[in-house]
């Protein structure tokens, strides 16, 4: 979350300027707020699990999907306003264009497609685990009363979860010719 966060606001302020577009920064801090929000509720959630503790481990599951739906649909807005900004100052042929790198991104576009699909996807999972699932659910306290709608709310998690893996691992295409250094002070 921190690391994308900050190669979209180097992206925003060195690679692709525009001073009068302020859309991509502030998206851009929403993100990593949201991000950060969810991150510690993944912890609770999973310290707090349905058999021993069922209002807590639902709650920390809200407060960890809701931030995660804002943060990927944000990011993917991003993404959308970065390709815009990238394709204007590609059109552009001024002698004052800023020189960019030629690998920023490996692929934006094919960033863009994938990050598309899996927000949908996760966007459909989550909905039918949390709001839908949770409407068809007659016990909260004893799961073998629901069976087949908890073990579908299940795969539903899980599904889930592997978008947002999946998600992460669409920021491949993003780093492009990025390198990390290690600092050891």
């Amino acid at each position: 979350v921190v690391i994308n966060y900050g190669k979209i606001k180097n992206d925003c302020e060195v690679t692709y300027p525009d001073p009068t577009d302020t859309k991509i920064s502030s998206r851009n801090r929403l993100g990593l707020i949201a991000g950060l929000l969810a991150a510690p509720n993944l912890g609770l959630l999973a310290s707090f699990d349905t058999k021993r503790d069922p209002e807590l481990h639902l709650l920390f599951v809200l407060l960890f999907f809701l931030p995660c739906i804002v943060y990927l649909f944000v990011v993917k807005s991003v993404y959308e306003l970065l390709l815009v900004r990238a394709e204007v100052q590609g059109n552009k042929k001024d002698d004052d264009s800023v020189s960019r790198p030629s690998k920023s991104y490996l692929s934006l576009r094919t960033s863009l497609r994938f990050k598309r699909i899996i927000c949908t996807v996760f966007l459909l999972a989550v909905s039918f685990y949390l709001p839908i699932g949770m409407s068809l659910v007659s016990d909260w306290q004893d799961y073998s009363n629901d069976v087949t709608i908890h073990t579908s709310r299940a795969v539903a998690q899980h599904v889930s979860v592997f978008c947002l893996c999946a998600f992460f691992a669409t920021m491949y295409f993003d780093f492009g010719d990025m390198e990390f250094y290690i600092v050891q002070g």
